[in-house]
Parts: structure tokens; sequence; C-alpha cells
């Protein structure tokens, strides 16, 4: 959401909160005819058993200094929960009401407390995961759908209530009182082809089963919605499902082409957040922080980081473009070896980021280039010779990424290192990683 649009509880006008007082007394009077018991009447982490007396709390709930004022927090939180269903049915207090009890009737229809621990085997669970928070802080969730239409007919009820139990365990790790109220969604169709999304009868009611469910019954919940890997004769099958949701749904969908797909997920997830498979840092890499360097059409651009006085010192790096390819090459020379350098940066207080005119200097130090998207190695120096009778010489691990061969097109790459002097029996190797098999 944009942080100026109202709507929110941090921005509502005084009309609205004329509006959302009304709601509350017109939601209440419904939800008491329910007759329901009190665990049909949790929605989200909140009763609504009793929402009407939410508003003797007053001008509290939107002093953000009360934030996590217990007497502050729920109703807060309730308030944030009720906003959606007035959002999503543009402000209209009647219309709002009817949504509201219509999700309550139909999460005591599926018997949702039920649902909530009910366990799925492999087949399903592989289907997708929770993993990372967005830029705003929003969780993350992950659809793997090549394997979905190979899924026997019988396995599609079963998979829906595991789709709505993911977003529920999505939802639950939000922090409605703090205003984080949204989940970022990835839905992959790598490998999908139309056959195997056509020749399963019950598949194509089972999306729009979903679509209808999440747009009637989780209002308001989505941050934003990658369609990535889709094949371009499925995008059919996107724009027509796209029309089953409201065009305020549908402006958060994003699909995405594959040779974008990095790139659009790095405006919105920071890199050791995204999920490996898509370009993430591996969590065994770990780095304090990421360096984005831009490589310029028909140049080369070179990290430098210092190295600790030891005799031997284990480098861990990954790299990984936003778009596109680069060469890179890596190796260790002595710092006073290093050729000139000119528009130097420093990035840290040992790493800094430069060109040099006499690259053969740097090649003779360096493994042999590769072409790569993503791309991670453990390298290792050992000192030898005098340096053993205490003559040590300042060591630089040296990281080349070339962009000769595009004519036109800027490379922004991402870095990450960790310099290690501890033994971890790491073994020597560097990996090639195409994120996306197309």
């Amino acid at each position: 959401m944009s942080q100026k649009e109202s709507g929110y509880i941090d921005t509502l006008t005084d009309a609205q909160k004329t509006t959302l007082a009304e709601f509350r007394k017109r939601a209440g009077e419904e939800i008491a005819k329910l007759g329901f018991e009190d665990e049909h009447l949790e929605l989200w982490g909140s009763s609504v058993k009793e929402i009407q007396k939410d508003g003797d709390v007053g001008a509290d709930i939107y002093d953000n200094a009360k934030v996590e004022d217990e007497n502050v927090k729920p109703v807060r939180s309730r308030t944030v929960i009720l906003l959606k269903f007035l959002r999503a049915r543009e402000w209209n207090v009647e219309a709002a009401v009817t949504m509201l009890i219509d999700t309550l009737k139909w999460r005591k229809d599926i018997n949702m407390p039920s649902l909530l621990t009910e366990s799925f085997p492999d087949n399903i669970n592989s289907l997708g995961a929770i993993s990372g928070v967005s830029l705003n802080n929003t969780p993350i969730t992950y659809n793997y759908y090549t394997e979905l239409g190979s899924l026997p007919n019988d396995s599609y009820p079963t998979f829906l209530r595991w789709r709505i139990q993911l977003m529920e365990r999505a939802i639950a790790t939000l922090a409605f009182h703090r205003g984080i109220e949204t989940v970022t969604q990835i839905h992959d169709y790598t490998d999908v082809g139309m056959f195997s999304m056509t020749r399963n009868k019950e598949l194509k009611p089972t999306i729009k089963e979903i679509t209808k469910i999440f747009q009637n019954h989780y209002p308001e919940f989505l941050e934003r919605k990658y369609f990535i890997g889709v094949p371009k004769l499925m995008t059919f099958l996107f724009n027509t499902f796209s029309m089953l949701v409201s065009k305020r749904t549908r402006d958060r969908f994003c699909l995405v082409t594959s040779e974008k797909t990095r790139g659009a997920l790095l405006e919105h997830i920071d890199i050791r957040q995204l999920e490996e498979r898509y370009g993430g840092v591996p969590h065994s890499l770990k780095p304090d922080e990421m360096t984005e360097i831009a490589v310029p059409a028909r140049k080369m651009r070179v990290l430098s980081v210092a190295l600790p006085n030891a005799m031997s010192t284990t480098v861990r790096y990954f790299v990984t473009t936003c778009e596109l390819d680069v060469e890179v090459s890596v190796g260790f020379m002595d710092t006073d070896a290093l050729p000139a350098q000119s528009n130097s940066r420093s990035i840290s207080g040992t790493m800094t980021v430069f060109e040099v005119a006499d690259a053969e200097t740097l090649v003779a130090h360096m493994n042999a280039p590769q072409r790569v998207e993503v791309h991670r190695g453990t390298v290792t120096d050992e000192r030898k010779g005098k340096e053993r009778e205490g003559e040590s010489r300042a060591r630089v691990f040296v990281l080349m990424l070339g962009n000769g061969f595009s004519y036109l097109t800027e490379k922004k790459v991402k870095i990450g290192v960790v310099v290690s002097t501890e033994p971890e029996n790491l073994p020597v190797v560097t990996e090639s990683i195409c994120s996306f098999p197309w």
C-alpha cells in the first residue's frame, strides 16, 4: 500500500472514522444474531464477539506511542482487520457487514479450527512454503505449481484445504497492531505446460474456487502477487483468472517475463530473504551485508577485499545479477601487486570497488572467467615460504566482474563475501547456478 493512501489505521480521515464506528455497530448487531460459539468468532487471532465495545478505547488506537499497550493492542489489531472489509467494499457499510458475516459463516462451514491443525501428505506440502519477508516486512509465500497438474483427481479437495491453511499460516505471522497486514505471494509456473494444466478436469475449477475464496473471504491481504515462469501460451489463462478479482486486487498482480524475474523480485525482497532457487543468498553464507555494483556495457569492475594476517584464509562469496549474465573470476594476490586503479570507492573498511586499465596484471592471478547469472564459491588462500618465518605480506581477495560482451546493457550485480581464518573443513569449490531453467 502507499504510505499516504487513506483508509488505513494511521491514515484515516474523520469521515472514515465515522464510517468505521457505524460499521462496528452494524457488524456487532449482525454477529450477535449468528449465535456462534466463541471459536467460530475468532478471525485471524482476534475475537469479533464484542466489537461494538472497541470504540470505548477511543483515540488511543490511533496513537503510535501506544501501539504495544496491552489494552490498545488487541483493539488496534481488530480495527485493522475491520478496515480491510470496509476498503474491500469501498466503504459501503452494509456491503462490508455482509462480507464479514459471510466470511464468518464460511469459516464455520469449513471448520477452520480443525483445518488449521490438519496434516497433509508430502506431495501436497511440497507445493508451497512460507519463507522470508519483503522489504515492507510482509511474509512471503511461495507456490510451486510444476507438479500441480499431475496430482490425482481426488487430491484437489485436499490441495484446496492445504492452500487455505498456507494462507492462514502466513497471516498468523502478521503484526496487525503495527500495521503489518499483507502477504507477498510468488506463484512459480516454471515447466508447467498447457497440457498439464488442461488435461486434469479438476484443476481449473479448483484454481477458480481458490481465487473466489481469497476474493470473498481474505480482503486486502495481498501486498503483491508475482506470477513467474508462466509460459507464453498460458498468459491467456492468467488474463482470464485476473478478471475474476477486483481491480484493486488485480493492480497488485505482476506477471514477469523469465529474463526479468530475478530483478523484479529483488526490487521488493532483500536478497538475503529471497529463496536460493530464485537467486537468493544461500543460508550457509549469511553475509552481514550485500554490495551492489553496476557494471557498464563493455566495461569491467573489480572488487578487492583486504584479508587478515593469517596463514590460511577462507573466502566464501556469492554473486547474482539482477538481470542477464556477467563474467566472474576470482583470485588472491599481494596488495602491492594490484595494478593502478581509477574510480575507486570504499564500500567498507576492507572492501573496495575500482576500475583498472591493465587487466592483464589481474588475470594472471585469477581463475578462468565464467559467464553466469548466479554464482557462488569457496576458495582458500594459503600463505607459504618466508611468511612462515614471520615475514607477512598484505593480501587481498579479488573478484572481477566483466560485461565486455554487452554493447548496450549495464548489469547490476549483488555480491556477498564472508572471510574466515577459522578451519571450517569447507571444500574449495566454485559453482554456477542457473536459477531459472528456461
